[in-house]
């Protein structure tokens, strides 16, 4: 006999929001509606959507007047971010509370405070400047979920490299950065400019941590690739009038895109760079503005010539211009390195000991782009020696807490590639353990050159970056060089 059988079960009411974030309504969970991101989404990782607003619904509170969470004491972090574009001598504090709620928490806050005082810094190579990495960056963040992960996976990637259990949180922060641009970019045709903006912020962001990480799958490239179609989208944007934010993506873009040419047929880096996107002259890029040379330094010229070389080499090994034109181009790049100068003169040496650094990088890069190891004893050796011997004087020189140290790993796995003495090598990595950078891509520029060398030692033939192409291939590497 069913004992059961006359008793009615009930199911105990609950009562669930019609009015809270998506992602609650299907997971059946209610939802505290803090905007622009709950609290279940953010615990769980989550991109917190909302539905679309009726008019009548008076319009959410803004980031500043959001009531902080319930939680433990936090510091009260002091970040200066630009006001206004139109503004840009207008700084504020903003106390915890105004923050969004990934920026929130004791490590959180932490970790913001890190990016703005330790790796902002670093991630620029020009120090007598408006960091842009901040002023720009952190006001735009402060509407997209995107990038405020990704500024703190860039941030907790710099720590974990000092303070390993960073590591986990790094990843975890890259992971829901990437979510939240790929659903982004998916709605790119029809969001708004501000969108728009925040998304392309995300993407490059994304790519410092892939250099800062030391990534060797090659993940910078896809991000770069999508960060010059979104910045040539937004420049024909008739909604997006702010030159000072697309000048800042345009150099980053710019010089990630130029080093990206390590070897000229590195599979990530081929085609990435159109020379037709970039400013040209280089020079003109943030020109006048308090940004000016954030990442090129005084050095724009020799930047401007790393894709004149990769593309003559290109030219040269598919053998279909004439020999008299080749060497036209290469006479032409040969003599612009030789004369060239820095763009003003400054009161730290540092910067014109980076121009000679990155002159001898461009002569070694021209040099062995288009001679064939047939050439090695009969010349080649001989042409590359004086650039290697400056390259490291220029080095020695040079103060491990230099701005411009943090453009250096493209010249010095050009040099490096060609360094065939074991006094040369050992002064470069003593030089490089010298850093204050105190990031992994450091620590894996030495390593990639090492196993390099090995190499070399045993077959001759893979001298130069031709061979360190050959060797980064042979061992299933793609890193990412920034």
């Amino acid at each position: 006999m069913d004992l059961t059988s006359g008793i009615k079960r009930t199911r105990r009411a609950c009562t669930r929001t019609k009015s809270g974030c998506l992602p609650c309504r299907r997971r059946r969970k209610k939802c505290d509606e803090i905007k622009p991101e709950c609290s279940g989404c953010l615990r769980n990782h989550l991109i917190c959507a909302w539905p679309s607003r009726d008019p009548a619904t008076p319009a959410i509170q803004s980031v500043a007047g959001m009531t902080a969470r319930n939680l433990s004491p936090m510091p009260r972090i002091q970040t200066r971010i630009r006001q206004s574009t139109s503004d840009t001598t207008d700084l504020l504090v903003a106390p915890l509370s105004s923050l969004p709620p990934a920026f929130r928490g004791v490590e959180a806050a932490s970790l913001l405070d890190s990016f703005t005082e330790l790796t902002a810094p670093r991630m620029v190579g020009k120090g007598d400047i408006e960091n842009p990495f901040i002023t720009y960056n952190i006001r735009v963040s402060m509407h997209s979920t995107a990038l405020q992960h990704a500024i703190l996976a860039v941030s907790s990637c710099h720590r974990a490299y000092s303070e390993p259990a960073f590591s986990l949180s790094s990843r975890d922060h890259y992971a829901v950065a990437l979510r939240s641009l790929k659903v982004g970019i998916t709605r790119w045709n029809t969001c708004s400019v501000q969108d728009r903006i925040a998304l392309l912020a995300s993407s490059l962001t994304l790519c410092w941590y892939e250099v800062i990480d030391a990534d060797i799958r090659g993940s910078l490239y896809y991000h770069l690739r999508a960060s010059g179609s979104m910045i040539s989208d937004l420049r024909k944007d008739e909604r997006c009038r702010d030159e000072n934010l697309l000048g800042f993506f345009s150099e980053q873009y710019s010089h990630l895109a130029i080093v990206a040419n390590v070897g000229i047929d590195q599979a990530s880096s081929d085609l990435l760079l159109d020379p037709l996107s970039l400013p040209q002259p280089l020079q003109t890029l943030n020109q006048g503005s308090p940004i000016y040379g954030f990442m090129f330094g005084y050095s724009h010229a020799l930047f401007e010539l790393i894709p004149r070389i990769a593309r003559l080499s290109s030219r040269f090994r598919a053998r279909r211009d004439s020999s008299s034109a080749i060497q036209e181009e290469y006479d032409s790049i040969f003599s612009a390195i030789s004369s060239w100068l820095p763009d003003s003169q400054s009161d730290d040496p540092g910067y014109e000991l980076a121009g000679e650094m990155y002159r001898a990088a461009c002569l070694v890069f021209l040099r062995t782009s288009i001679n064939g190891h047939e050439d090695l004893e009969d010349g080649l050796y001989s042409q590359v020696e004086p650039s290697i011997a400056l390259f490291l004087e220029s080095f020695k020189q040079l103060s491990g807490e230099s701005p411009p140290w943090t453009t250096f790993m493209w010249p010095t796995l050009i040099v490096g590639s060609c360094m065939r003495e074991e006094s040369q090598r050992e002064t470069l990595l003593q030089l490089l353990s010298n850093s204050s950078l105190r990031m992994q891509t450091v620590d894996s520029t030495a390593q990639w050159l090492s196993l390099h060398w090995e190499r070399v030692d045993k077959d001759v033939h893979l001298y130069g970056i031709h061979g360190l192409e050959k060797t980064m291939k042979d061992q299933g590497l793609d890193p990412c060089v920034g």
